[in-house]
């Protein structure tokens, strides 16, 4: 069942790649560092810093829930991407930058879920610039029967997610 799932994430993940990314949210990489980062939508805030050496990206800090999302205590599943985009805004590629799996078990109860990330990334040559998307699932109680907006098996969830 997991390779499963990894197997899906694999291609949903990289079938951004060669396309045009959103113009909202594109996030220039200066070279040196560290510097400020701060990405928000109405589901998510990713506050932290990066620094450029080269084709090198280090990216330091962490995930942070919206209101409408953190009154929901367990995460069903929650992925960000990280998409590195060249001049004319063309995602080159898409790596994986954080990942909650919890599906309504102890592991995706808010509070023992690590927020966190710390990685470096080997990025294309063509990059110039970074967007995010994301995609989850919040639930009100550890029970998988419900999905989506409204209220099924005595769980009630919400799906949200951002394309690049």
């Amino acid at each position: 069942m997991v390779l499963a799932i990894a197997a899906c994430t694999e291609k949903w993940r990289n079938s951004f790649n060669g396309r045009v990314a959103k113009l909202d949210g594109h996030v220039t990489l200066e070279t040196g560092g560290p510097y400020d980062l701060y990405w928000e939508t109405n589901d998510i805030i990713i506050n932290g810093t990066y620094e450029r050496e080269g084709d090198d990206l280090d990216l330091i800090g962490s995930v942070q829930l919206q209101s409408r999302l953190s009154s929901l205590p367990n995460i069903s599943h929650m992925w960000v991407r990280v998409h590195f985009l060249d001049a004319e805004g063309v995602i080159v590629e898409t790596r994986r930058l954080w990942t909650a799996l919890g599906d309504g078990g102890l592991g995706g109860i808010d509070y023992f879920v690590n927020w966190d990330f710390n990685h470096r990334f080997a990025m294309p040559a063509a990059t110039r610039a970074m967007n995010f998307s994301y995609d989850g699932t919040m639930r009100d109680s550890s029970s998988t029967d419900g999905g989506g907006i409204g209220r099924s098996g005595g769980s009630v969830g919400i799906d949200f997610w951002r394309t690049p």
